[in-house]
């Protein structure tokens, strides 16, 4: 479900942003961006049918087939929206994602590699190109990719906390804490309303000693997103560190309830 939300935020992102309307299908993006999938993905099918068979219209039919959990229909359809266009980088980065979410690092890099290539300013496909070098235990790969991510997302002042945060994660696993928490704090201010950015903040303010900003940034994590299974268990450690064992309990239990029983989220936490 968390996958599901995700690719939809970034479709419309992809809709508002790539071909317009009248180079896509004028009814499949108003189908889409009303929800109905089920019907943009119809629509989007009649337009190649009628001889519109432009790497937009198939852009828009690869969402929609993964929104509908054709997964399959999904690559090979962006693959279709790719050949039409070699030089569209989102649909590269679009392809990449997936491949990212089914672990295939190996073809996720390839893709996310194409799409910078193809547009360096694109900062979610750097970023994303660090996770999967991370991934593969190519740590200074992976710092490298998070802040050139970064500095696009300064010169542009744009709000995506993500690779603040990660940064701020890998500098801190290198025993580089204060580094590590600068990052993080930066992530928190590039993007307020970002929860993972308070929950990393926390966990390597927690590393070291039990400051009541880790209450607090845990607790400013939940309450823009209450389901945030990992900062509930983080939150239970904090308590039990400084002796709180009423409040450990019920931290704890609310993890495991969530753990269980997992909500949606809309910022596509990593749950």
């Amino acid at each position: 479900m968390k996958r599901v939300v995700v690719l939809l935020l970034q479709g419309m992102f992809l809709m508002s942003s790539g071909p317009s309307a009248g180079q896509v299908c004028d009814t499949a993006v108003q189908a889409f961006h009303k929800g109905q999938i089920a019907s943009a993905r119809e629509e989007a099918l009649k337009c190649i049918d009628n001889g519109q068979a432009t790497s937009g219209v198939y852009k828009l039919l690869a969402l929609s087939s993964y929104l509908l959990q054709k997964t399959d229909d999904f690559v090979v359809d962006m693959d279709k929206a790719i050949e039409l266009n070699p030089s569209d980088g989102d649909a590269h980065y679009q392809l990449g994602r997936y491949y990212y979410e089914k672990k295939l690092y190996k073809e996720a890099m390839a893709r996310f590699e194409a799409a910078v290539k193809l547009d360096p300013k694109n900062y979610r496909a750097f970023y994303f190109l660090g996770l999967c070098r991370q991934g593969n235990s190519d740590e200074p790969g992976a710092a490298e990719d998070y802040r050139k991510s970064i500095a696009i997302i300064d010169r542009d002042k744009i709000h995506y906390g993500w690779p603040f945060a990660d940064l701020g994660d890998l500098l801190s696993l290198q025993g580089n804490k204060e580094g590590g928490l600068s990052w993080a704090y930066r992530g928190t201010r590039n993007d307020p309303l970002l929860p993972y950015t308070h929950y990393v903040y926390a966990r390597i303010l927690l590393a070291g000693e039990a400051s009541g900003e880790v209450e607090q940034s845990l607790k400013r994590a939940l309450e823009l997103d209450p389901g945030y299974t990992q900062a509930y268990y983080l939150l239970g450690r904090y308590y039990t560190k400084v002796g709180d064992k009423e409040k450990a309990v019920k931290a704890f239990a609310r993890f495991e309830e969530l753990k269980n029983n997992p909500v949606p989220s809309r910022f596509g936490i990593r749950r």
